[in-house]
């Protein structure tokens, strides 16, 4: 009896042994090019993604993550100012199982041709046994020359004071003519507090923000507003976009 366990013991030593502990590796590219570099796009267009995995015994799945940037980071950076147009219209997550010791799987998205920024691209892998590739993560920038565009010189989210007026900074411009420009002051549940309307004349092709003030609740320290924008041209494209304003 003794001998049977002390074989068996033996077994599951060298079981342990020889086990995979090696991860597998994970590279990402898209439209053309590889991560962690900025990869770019067009409105209207394609993202072309590119996945190649592999692992020196067995492949086992696979998870591929695209969503907007807005609000948060990755690989403990600070999170970047972005400014937005639709970012929560554009998404996608693949989650599959890989096989053999080499993969290259393609993945084909849309681009909706009423969106513009900065996208999040992550790729997770394993092997059959668990082990687990480096994160392969890179930034999708999405250029977009059809709808209006609002620029700001933020490079952080605003800070107000409680009780002041504050007046924007920025434009908006579109080479089709603007017909209507919108900037809007929203609490952090999106209850309306202010609605400016951009002053407009017939054939611009830009205008600046800063005829906007807004006062800021003398009740809102500690609070975050939201500021959005919202503008349409003569072609009677749209974009809307945002951004948070921390109130002390």
């Amino acid at each position: 009896m003794k001998n049977i366990l002390y074989l068996s013991a033996l077994v599951a030593l060298a079981a342990c042994g020889k086990s995979d502990e090696t991860a597998p590796t994970a590279v990402l590219t898209a439209n053309g090019v590889p991560a962690p570099a900025e990869a770019e796009a067009q409105a209207g267009g394609t993202l072309e993604v590119v996945l190649q995995l592999t692992d020196d015994e067995a492949l086992g799945a696979y998870r591929l993550d695209l969503h907007g940037a807005g609000g948060h980071s990755h690989e403990g950076a600070d999170a970047e100012f972005v400014l937005t147009s639709g970012g929560d219209d554009w998404a996608a997550l693949e989650v599959a199982d890989a096989a053999g010791v080499e993969a290259q799987i393609t993945h084909s998205y849309a681009i909706p041709d009423h969106i513009r920024g900065h996208w999040h691209l992550l790729l997770d892998a394993t092997d059959a046994t668990g082990n687990e590739a480096t994160t392969a993560y890179m930034e999708v920038h999405v250029e977009n020359d059809i709808i209006p565009l609002f620029e700001v010189p933020y490079t952080a989210e605003p800070v107000w004071a409680a009780g002041t007026e504050q007046a924007l900074e920025g434009t908006v411009s579109d080479p089709e003519g603007l017909i209507s420009a919108f900037a809007r002051l929203l609490t952090e549940d999106e209850l309306l507090l202010t609605e400016v309307e951009i002053g407009l004349t017939e054939g611009d092709v830009s205008a600046d923000l800063s005829s906007v003030t807004f006062s800021v609740p003398s009740d809102a320290a500690g609070s975050e507003l939201e500021v959005e924008l919202e503008a349409t041209d003569a072609a009677g494209n749209a974009c809307v976009t945002s951004f948070h304003v921390e109130v002390e």
